[in-house]
Order: structure tokens, then sequence, then C-alpha cells
């Protein structure tokens, strides 16, 4: 696939910048395929009023193009990052000590079937949120966003402390599935990225969604595994009858009192984020609340909260009609909602022309979707997903489905003795070679990834990444033919596995964008649960 310059901040249509910001000309007009008197009109309107549109302001359509990347709300993105990392936290933390519990449970007579027994309680969490997550993206859809992070936030609080407490497999099996049940917040949360972001921040913004994630992933087991049994690690502090009942409650307590605190943050400061809702409730304090009305003829800049930087916002729907006299009069719309309801997979300038601007009887000027493009303008029967929703959300289980299998195999391959077909490496090998992923990862995911999301399309990231899974999956076995040579084995070891880290964050944040860039705001949060 071809790569595309980088492109600027508010980067739309081409012929839609032409005609409202400049650079105007024949064959890149807004009308330039309409030949009628009420375009002719409508096309000689522009021509006058483009540059009476920045008079009296030092923002020009120029500053405009070339404006910096937009900064992320600071706040929004803290109460993200801490419903994000809850969830990875509290699904890894009981990993270390799992097999004990079980153990401990006394159940199936059998310490060979303790394995069994850990599948089926590590299991059950998954398969409760699996059965729920449409169902809470579709609520987000309906009531918001808001409530749906709370109700997470606090079930993953109680059913992790719940966890902790039980004293059999049934009731460990059902405050797994509790928590599965009442946390469908990474959907959500992924919803929120895809309405407080635009164009030019989206894939730092998907960064930190995936940095927050792997960091929970890493600190679960962590404390999983240092809390774990306090009576027998911490005889000062916790030798008392309660902890020796409860040996592994400290560590889900740990996790459920984060989960509060963000519960809490989230309740003082987090606002409604969908667009929808906040037209049926403009009081609501918003980001997109807060946006003021610009028309065309006079726009200030208007400030980006948070930032020191000015800008121009356009609230909803821009489209021009005729009144009764002949004149012209204009509304604004939100650039934001103008890129996003275009049901494009790459977040692209140039991929935007899948859209007209086409004239009513009336003389209105409305956006429509072009009947050409093939990226799923028609509805499917499910919630009213788009065919390009499926696309993306099919390509989006498959990555799960095989990146899961590889984890597993591979921490069962890396560690097994090799005359058992593994490499025999110790834990102690696999904590140093992770801990050296980790650093690879902030560096892919906050460096690497942005600068190539601003020359190539997300749509190219994400194929050239999926496209070399295969490589490093048939690599991996023939490590064991260099069994001769550790310095080598182990070198390629970590090249092979620093691989799989960097097609990890280009895959996965790409497709994850997609699916926010496949769906207007009234899916998105059922298309990402």
């Amino acid at each position: 696939m071809r790569s595309t310059p980088a492109r600027p901040t508010h980067g739309t249509v081409k012929s839609f910048n032409d005609s409202i910001l400049g650079s105007y000309s024949e064959s890149t007009h807004l009308f330039a395929h309409h030949d009628s008197p009420f375009v002719s009109h409508a096309n000689s309107f522009f021509d006058e009023t483009r540059h009476a549109s920045f008079s009296g302001s030092s923002v020009t359509p120029e500053s405009l193009l070339l404006e910096a990347e937009t900064p992320l709300p600071r706040l929004a993105m803290f109460i993200l990052s801490v419903v994000i990392f809850s969830e990875p936290l509290s699904s890894t933390i009981l990993l270390p000590f799992i097999y004990f519990m079980v153990r401990d449970f006394h159940v199936g007579g059998d310490e060979r079937e303790i394995g069994f027994y850990a599948g089926l309680l590590s299991s059950s969490f998954f398969l409760a949120q699996f059965c729920t997550s449409i169902f809470w993206g579709r609520m987000s859809d309906l009531y918001g966003r808001r409530p749906v992070i709370l109700i997470g936030l606090m079930g993953n609080s109680l059913s992790v402390m719940l966890f902790g407490l039980s004293k059999t497999f049934v009731m460990a099996v059902a405050a797994r599935m509790l928590c599965g049940i009442l946390n469908g917040n990474v959907g959500v949360a992924k919803s929120v990225l895809g309405e407080i972001t635009d164009h030019t921040n989206q894939a730092r913004a998907f960064s930190v969604f995936g940095l927050c994630w792997g960091v929970g992933m890493v600190a679960g087991p962590i404390l999983g595994g240092f809390l774990a049994e306090p009576a027998l690690r911490f005889p000062l502090l916790f030798d008392t009858p309660f902890w020796r009942a409860y040996p592994y409650f400290l560590p889900c307590l740990v996790s459920s009192i984060g989960s509060f605190v963000g519960w809490l943050v989230a309740f003082a400061y987090f606002k409604e984020t969908h667009p929808l809702l906040l037209k049926r409730n403009p009081s609501l304090d918003s980001i997109e609340s807060r946006l003021q009305n610009v028309h065309i003829r006079s726009s200030p800049p208007q400030p980006i909260p948070g930032s020191d930087r000015a800008t121009i916002a356009y609230p909803h729907n821009f489209s021009t009609s005729v009144d009764s006299c002949g004149s012209f009069s204009a509304t604004s719309f939100t650039y934001a909602d103008f890129y996003r309801t275009t049901n494009t997979l790459d977040s692209k300038p140039d991929q935007l022309n899948d859209y007209a601007c086409c004239a009513s009887p009336h003389g209105t000027l409305t956006k429509e979707p072009s009947r050409v493009t093939g990226l799923g303008v028609s509805q499917s029967m499910l919630f009213g997903v788009t065919p390009a929703s499926i696309a993306v959300i099919a390509g989006y289980g498959m990555m799960c489905f095989h990146s899961c299998i590889f984890d597993q195999v591979f921490t069962l391959y890396s560690v097994a003795p090799v005359p058992d077909f593994g490499l025999g490496y110790s834990p102690a090998d696999m904590a140093q070679a992770l801990s050296l992923m980790g650093a690879t990862q902030l560096f892919v995911q906050f460096v690497i990834y942005p600068a190539s999301n601003k020359r190539f399309t997300t749509h190219f990231l994400y194929r050239m990444a999926v496209s070399m899974y295969p490589i490093m999956y048939i690599l991996f076995p023939a490590l064991r033919q260099l069994e001769q040579f550790e310095w080598l084995k182990w070198t390629s070891f970590l090249i092979l596995l620093m691989s799989r880290f960097v097609l990890s964050v280009f895959a996965m944040t790409s497709i994850m964008i997609m699916i926010n860039n496949s769906a207007d705001s009234e899916t998105l949060g059922t298309v990402n649960g």
C-alpha cells in the first residue's frame, strides 16, 4: 500500500479544505462535480467569504493546516488509564497462587486434576465477560459511557474482594464470573478514547491504552506472587488468624482498593462524552458541550481546554442553505464528528472523499455517504453495526485468538526442560527477558508507532504486522536447533520475543483505531463491546 504524507491537524476532504479555508481551485471545489445555477451561486459565495472568515484574527487557513498535534485531555486520560489498568490487573493477579488456592479447596481428590480446575477457575472470568461485553457496550450507547464505567469499576472492586474471601471452589468461580459480568469497561474505554481524540492524537491515545494494559498484565502476577500468604512472608505484620484463614486476600484487597480509588476519581471528575446524549442534555459539562459555535463569516479562534493553544472548533453538521431572500446562511460543524461519521477504517484525510456534499431540491447542502465506497454504509441486522465494523471486529477476534494461544504455548515452551522439547530457561531468565520487552514496548508504543502512523495509513500498519506473525511463529520452534550455541540461542530468543512485542503494538493498536473509525457515535460502544 502506498504511503501518504503526514496529515495536518484538521486534515479533511481536500475539496472541503479548499472551499472553506482557501487554496481554492476549480478541480478541488466543494461543488466541482455539480453543474447548476444554484451550485454556481454557492461557489461564488465561498469565493467571497473564505478570506472574510478569518478577518480580524491571527488564525489563518495555513496555520490551521500546519497546526501541531492536539494535546490529549489529561484528566480524562488519567481516569481511562485507571479503568484500563484495573481489568488486566484483576484478571492476572490470581495466576501466581491459583494452583495453591485450588489445592486448598480440595476439589477432585487428585493433585493431577488441579490444573484442570485451575483452568476452569481462570477461564470463568473471560467466559462471563464474553457473554456480557456486547450488553455493556450497548448500554453505554443508550445511557452513556459514565454510568457503565462507574458500574464496572465498582463491580470489579467488590468481586475481586469476594474472590479473596472465597473458601470453596464454587464461591471462587462465582466471584470470578461476577467480576466478568460486571466489568465491560475496556470496550467502553476504547469508545471514550474515540470520542475525546481526533486523528492527530488518536494513535498516541491508543498507545496509552496499550501501555496501561501491558503494565496491568505485568503488575498483576507481581502483586499476586509477592502479597500471597502474607502470614508466612510478613509474620510481623500479618501473622493473625484472619490472614492465616484467608492467605490470598491481601493481593485481592490491593486490587480492589485500586479499582475503588478509580471509581471515586471517575465519579468526581469523569464527564459524559457520548455526543448524542450531550445533544439531548446540553447542560452536561463535557468536552463537547464546551465547544462554541463558530460561523463561517466570523470565526474567532477558540481555546482548547487545558491548552494555551487556540484553534477553530466547528460544532455539528456543516450545511449551507438559501433563505427566502436568496442569501446564504451557514451552520458550523464539529470536524471530529464529520471525520468520525465517515465510517472509514483509516484515519487519513484523503480517504474521506467517499463522502460528498450534495445539494437537495430545497437548496440545502448535506453530507451524505458515497454510494460506491464499499465501506459498509448499509446497516447490518445487529444493533445497526455496519459490515465494516463486523469485518474489523472479526480481524480483532482472530488477532486475540492466535495471540492468546501463542502466549500460553510460548510460556510452557520456554521453561520446559530440553529433554521435553523445551528451551530450558529458568523463571529468572524469563523475568529478565520480559523486563527488557517491557522497555521495548514502552519505546515502540510511544515513539515508533505514533511516528509511523503519521506517515503510513493505519490499515497499512495493521497489514504489515499481521503478515509478519507467521514468520515469527515459525522461527520460535527453530531455536532448539541452536542448543549447542547458548549465546546465539539466547540472542535469537530475545530478538524473536522483541519482534512479538513490536508486532503486537502495531497490530493491536491499529485494529483498535480501525474499530473506532468504523462506527459512528450511536454504535461505538456496541462495536467496542
